[in-house]
């Protein structure tokens, strides 16, 4: 797990923690997490997928 923590040039205070999985020999990596941006809680859910070498 991995926690951010920073602020917008306003001073309104950001952060979010996140979860990275990696599956597939490592094709794939797995990004879920949390969080608040200037004041809005938000979630995200990405995937990155090697596709060629």
């Amino acid at each position: 797990m991995t926690q951010s923590v920073g602020s917008d040039p306003d001073g309104t205070k950001s952060e979010a923690s996140s979860t990275l999985m990696i599956s597939d020999d490592g094709k794939t990596h797995t990004y879920t997490g949390d969080g608040t941006l200037g004041g809005t809680k938000f979630n995200f859910h990405d995937v990155w997928r090697r596709v060629s070498k």
